[in-house]
């Protein structure tokens, strides 16, 4: 099963792309921030990450930072930001630093799930979450 993991400090929108994320059959594990983040990434390895860019502690641009230079067997897995500004300079900060996207909310769910499959099959992990059948 493919495995995200979700880094938000709102807990109604970590909350809806954790639940969102699952019902589209990912696995997901969720962070406040980066610190806590950063502790996660040391115990599991997730196959694509999604954070945002403001939040207390360390922001989303320092944890990109921080997992693309101190966990080299995460290079290549696609770093998603999400944004509620979409600033241009956010998104040319983010791609120097290794990001593989710049999402802006509110999150269309329906761009979120294509972004999200395109990023893992770039990746080659064509094990991307199975469509769920009603």
């Amino acid at each position: 099963m493919t495995h995200i993991l979700v880094v938000e400090d709102e807990p109604d929108i970590r909350e809806a792309l954790a639940e969102e994320l699952s019902d589209e059959g990912y696995q997901v594990d969720v962070a406040v921030d980066g610190h806590d983040a950063l502790d996660k990434l040391c115990d599991t390895f997730p196959d694509l990450i999604i954070s945002d860019i403001a939040m207390p502690r360390m922001d989303g641009l320092e944890l990109l930072q921080r997992v693309r230079t101190d966990y080299p067997d995460l290079d290549t897995v696609p770093f998603l930001l999400l944004t509620a500004f979409g600033y241009p300079e956010q998104e040319f900060a983010g791609r120097m630093d290794g990001a593989d996207l710049l999402l802006t909310k509110p999150i269309d769910f329906d761009e979120l799930f294509a972004t999200v499959d395109s990023q893992l099959r770039q990746a080659g992990l064509h094990g991307a979450a199975p469509t769920q059948l009603n």
